[in-house]
């Protein structure tokens, strides 16, 4: 096999197959991190022999990380392309021409509406019985997300059903292909993810449930297979034996062959049999030379788990070290005001900057750039412009466990994006009515904590003028709304321009109140034991005394080294952020 032939010069192999001009031979696609998705013609009379094929729907388009799976989706015979891709959308790419000879066109960007996050990687099979293709997708999080056809097999329509499906979930970016593994008539499916090895699951669907039921983890790291990192396998015939052998992409771009040796007979039972894979035939000496030294290197991709996450980790004294007064080599607009949360669910933080000219900016951290490359994604997100010195807090602000959007302003408003997806897969939606008649007052800066006790979220709002407005939270009907409760909470006047945040800032288990200003000045304030019942609070240690603050701060605390505590990072008025790493323990 000419694996030179085959390899598509680009990083991050994924791989599909299908016989798309009905020669009896298999042909293939390979999706790669620039998008580009490479197309190889097998013309050998017996084996193996590929000539790459050049189709311009298929070249760069705005599409990364494309993930290809070949299928005939609308059931006229011929073989259609569904691409996941970075934004966690899928694209299908419909064939048009006939069965000998594929013309595929972009048909639809985004398939049904599907948004599973980030790094979308489609599998498609009859889940349910219904004679139409169902959808699998993996993503990002490590997730195997299930979306039922409630079209019909010509007209798909696709309706998300289940979000983990076998209950299963990966450490990261899992890529699911089905394989028949013991046997019997059922699909199972192996998983690909970041760490390189494969996990199988095996099916035995009952009538009642065939899709969402009888799914059983059999290995997690299954015959010890690994590729150097987020491995992407792919069974198919090449050899014509009748026997289905392994093909898996990597992070590098590589493509390892796994011949399959063969049915072993298991002890414990005397039906079932499994395959053994014998021997990676691809690779020459040279290539395994780099594997070996691979296999010693740690791989350059974020993390946000870290062994102190995984521990029980007790109360500490904060104490914040200056890093940088540009971090990112960020410039963000005057009045710059950040906020940090995995919005693509990719597991690594974005960023989220409001500023004067009232927008709303998306950044994207590059994998495995640790902190030092951000991508500009959108200066407008979730359509947001039009409102001057715009303050964006991640919140959960109706208590279902995920963090929802709001925005303060200028004008004194509040602006809620309500989070109708979960936990592991956001979906933001505008929803007005909560916040109809708020006047947190000039340069509003929301923060939300249940303040009296009745288990329900209130609402602190900052201001121009240096105080904090108490609102508290009003159930009426189905929903519910902030009425105004005092005007100078705490009695507090910190100057001009107060940002309040709540944060478990010393990792005591209980919320701390952190107040920013204009000057710069930041002070804090902790629970007070003492006055059981409505929240009362009294001056915690002077953490940021002796930090030099720039005008215009905006605090922000968020976890960037992943070593456990919560680091500060600080908007300025000249538009950069200061960041100081919590060193304390």
């Amino acid at each position: 096999m000419k694996i030179e032939n085959l390899i598509g010069s680009d990083r991050h192999s994924f791989l599909t197959s299908g016989d798309w001009n009905q020669d009896g031979r298999i042909d293939i696609l390979l999706g790669s991190r620039s998008g580009k998705i490479f197309a190889f013609e097998n013309r050998a009379e017996k084996g193996t022999d590929w000539y790459e094929l050049k189709f311009p729907v298929l070249e760069n388009n705005k599409r990364q990380y494309s993930s290809p799976v070949l299928s005939d989706i609308d059931a006229d015979g011929d073989l259609d392309i569904i691409s996941g891709n970075r934004n966690g959308k899928l694209e299908w790419i419909l064939n048009r021409g006939s069965e000998k000879r594929p013309e595929w066109v972009v048909h639809d960007v985004n398939l049904s509406q599907i948004d599973v996050g980030s790094f979308s990687t489609p599998l498609l099979n009859d889940m349910d019985g219904d004679d139409d293709l169902d959808l699998l997708i993996g993503n990002s999080k490590g997730l195997i997300i299930y979306y039922e056809n409630q079209g019909n097999k010509n007209t798909p329509y696709f309706v998300l059903r289940n979000t983990r499906i076998a209950g299963f979930q990966t450490k990261a970016s899992s890529a699911p292909t089905f394989w028949k593994w013991n046997g019997d008539k059922h699909p199972d499916l192996v998983v690909g993810g970041r760490e390189g090895f494969l996990s199988l699951i095996s099916h035995l669907p009952p009538e009642s449930s065939p899709a969402l039921d009888g799914w059983t983890l059999e290995a997690e790291h299954w015959q010890n297979i690994k590729a150097i990192g987020y491995s992407t396998p792919h069974f198919v015939d090449f050899e014509g034996d009748n026997k289905t052998d392994l093909l898996i992409g990597d992070v590098q771009g590589n493509l390892l062959y796994w011949k399959n040796g063969g049915l072993k007979k298991t002890i414990e039972t005397k039906q079932e049999s499994t395959l053994v894979l014998t021997e990676n035939t691809l690779e020459d000496e040279e290539q395994e030379e780099e594997n070996e030294q691979a296999d010693n290197t740690i791989i350059p991709v974020e993390n946000t788990e870290t062994e102190q996450d995984s521990k029980a980790f007790g109360p500490i004294e904060p104490s914040f070290e200056f890093v940088s007064s540009r971090y990112g080599n960020l410039e963000l607009g005057r009045r710059a005001f950040p906020a940090f949360m995995d919005v693509d669910g990719d597991n690594n933080l974005d960023l989220i900057v409001g500023n004067s000219a009232g927008e709303l900016r998306y950044y994207r951290r590059e994998l495995g750039s640790g902190d030092a490359k951000w991508t500009l994604e959108s200066k407008h997100f979730l359509g947001y412009q039009g409102r001057k010195n715009s303050a964006p807090v991640f919140t959960d602000l109706d208590g279902d466990g995920d963090f929802d959007l709001l925005v303060g302003n200028q004008e004194g408003s509040i602006d809620y994006w309500e989070n109708k997806g979960n936990s592991e897969i956001a979906d933001f939606v505008y929803n007005p009515t909560q916040f109809i008649g708020l006047a947190g007052g000039r340069n509003s800066v929301p923060a939300v904590l249940d303040l009296n006790g009745d288990g329900r979220n209130d609402l602190l709002t900052g201001n121009l003028i240096g105080q904090l407005r108490k609102f508290d939270r009003i159930e009426q009907g189905n929903g519910f709304y902030f009425r105004l409760e005092r005007r100078k909470y705490l009695n507090l006047d910190i100057g001009i321009g107060s940002v309040p945040k709540i944060t478990d800032l010393n990792n005591d288990q209980q919320p701390d109140l952190i107040i920013g200003s204009d000057s710069g000045n930041i002070i804090s304030f902790q629970p007070d034991p003492e006055k059981p019942g409505i929240l009362s609070w009294k001056p915690s240690l002077e953490y940021f005394k002796q930090l030099n603050l720039p005008i215009g701060g905006n605090p922000e605390f968020v976890d960037l080294d992943t070593d456990g505590d919560l680091d500060l990072i600080v908007g300025s008025e000249e538009g950069t952020l200061y960041y100081f790493r919590n060193t304390g323990r």
